[in-house]
């Protein structure tokens, strides 16, 4: 089994961008140096700037660069085991407001959730080797969450696919993260309240191993 390490060279000047220089890939145990550069020629310039961002999200065997904003019309993701970077348009929403896109992993899928309101959202799920993106049943915990006055849920994390998603608690008004989350069961709308002890640390989430897990 080999593992590779992604890398990510981007400097904010529009010179360095149109070349190919952006992404590098090394293979533990076999590269000396990051002189192994995937192709970027093909990603335009738009897409291009999505090399800007952090953290990067990984599915089973597939590296995504997302923005989320619902001014960015791609995400780009690398095939890792191909070393080819593609460009796949994401799902557009209708009118001229602008929504928080979530990008999160999600098994061997990548997960769009669009904020509708503070509790609400449109559910999408890519084949990360097609970039073909399917509809699912909407998240609405509008009921459930009505009495959490000023606040809104920001998507963290999947704890089981499709099913248990985790919110981190925001104040509305400033978006910062707290130490409230929320474990919800988005088919039953039931769910649980804990406590991270971080203050107003951000919390990713991720796997505690290098080696993907079975199934989704």
């Amino acid at each position: 089994m080999e593992y590779k390490v992604v890398r990510t060279f981007f400097i904010n000047s529009h010179n360095h961008v149109i070349q190919d220089e952006c992404v590098a890939i090394f293979t533990v145990g076999v590269d000396k140096d990051w002189m192994r550069r995937v192709n970027t020629r093909h990603i335009s310039l738009t897409a291009n700037y999505l090399f800007v961002s952090r953290p990067l999200l990984t599915t089973k065997g597939f590296v995504h660069w997302t923005m989320n904003d619902s001014r960015f019309a791609y995400v780009l993701t690398l095939n890792v085991e191909t070393e080819i970077i593609t460009q796949f348009p994401v799902p557009r929403h209708d009118g001229e407001t602008e929504l928080m896109y979530y990008y999160l992993p999600m098994g061997s899928y990548l997960s769009l959730l669009i904020a509708r309101s503070k509790f609400s959202w449109e559910f999408w799920e890519m084949k990360p080797d097609t970039g073909e993106w399917t509809k699912l049943p909407n998240i609405d915990l509008e009921a459930q969450f009505a009495s959490y006055l000023n606040c809104i849920l920001k998507p963290g994390g999947w704890l089981k696919s499709r099913e248990v998603l985790v919110f981190n608690v925001r104040r509305e008004n400033y978006n910062l993260p707290s130490q409230l989350c929320i474990a919800c069961n988005v088919r039953t709308r039931k769910f649980h309240e804990f406590e991270l002890d971080g203050g107003l640390q951000s919390f990713l989430a991720h796997r505690n191993s290098l080696v993907w897990m079975d199934g989704s």
